[in-house]
């Protein structure tokens, strides 16, 4: 598939990546129930996807459409294929992130506030408390 022809890049362009993967879908002669299969959808998700225009995408699906029709992924807004890779298999806890962060960044002041006089042992108070509080 040509995909620099001025059809795919227009609908890349403006977020139609539905037209993309219809594009590609049809070129490699495949169904929507054929690629549905292969990415774990039904065939009426794909057909929603195509039919979606320009819209949102969730990017675990793009990611799945992307690599069984072989479709450039910037081609579908996507990140470079090192990037991709991280996409399914790390989950970021985003409460748990924030939380330790927020705690890291507290407990100097609380160790200060609360904890020993001498510079040394305030220096380790502070990050006892950032350890544990993690």
């Amino acid at each position: 598939m040509n995909w620099n022809s001025a059809v795919v890049r227009e609908a890349s362009r403006t977020g139609n990546y539905g037209k993309v993967i219809e594009l590609a879908r049809t070129h490699r002669r495949m169904t929507q129930a054929q690629l549905g299969e292969a990415c774990g959808l039904s065939q009426s998700a794909i057909s929603r996807l195509e039919k979606r225009g320009i819209g949102p995408y969730a990017m675990d699906v793009l990611l799945r459409v992307s690599q069984n029709l072989g479709i450039p992924a910037p081609l579908l807004g996507l990140a470079e294929s090192t990037v991709q890779a991280r996409i399914g298999t790390e989950s970021v806890e985003r409460r748990q992130f924030l939380g330790a962060a927020a705690a890291f960044a507290v407990s100097p002041a609380l160790a200060v506030v609360a904890g020993p006089t001498d510079e040394a042992e305030q220096q380790a108070a502070a990050l006892r408390l950032a350890t544990t509080s993690y």
